[in-house]
């Protein structure tokens, strides 16, 4: 039982100094990626000369269509396209969390 001490008393202390090490350092990664802002790369897709350019000719001219600008488009909010749920427990059947979808009318 002895030669088994030895390499028990190592493979406790590697994990040990391992996970003080791993929770130690843990909290400087987070506090430096929550600090990250996340600014994506949206490309414009609004072009007002490249819209005026797919148009067909109109048979008379006083029906002209009025194009909105870019400058219009970009300044309007953003809106939402999804509905939330409620969250269930996780003790909950699923046959009890979707009875109340049903339900409700969707919007």
């Amino acid at each position: 039982m002895k030669h088994f001490s030895l390499p028990l008393i190592l493979l406790t202390g590697s994990v040990l100094v391992g996970s003080i090490v791993g929770y130690t350092t843990r909290g400087r990664g987070e506090k430096a990626r929550l600090n990250t802002l996340f600014n994506p790369v949206i490309p414009r897709t609004w072009d007002s000369l490249a819209m005026a350019d797919t148009e067909l000719p109109l048979a008379t001219a006083r029906a002209a269509p009025h194009r909105l600008p870019a400058r219009y488009y970009y300044a309007r909010p953003g809106r939402l396209t999804y509905q939330t749920y409620p969250v269930s427990r996780p003790a909950a059947s699923p046959l009890a969390t979707s009875s109340g979808c049903g339900s409700r009318c969707p919007k």
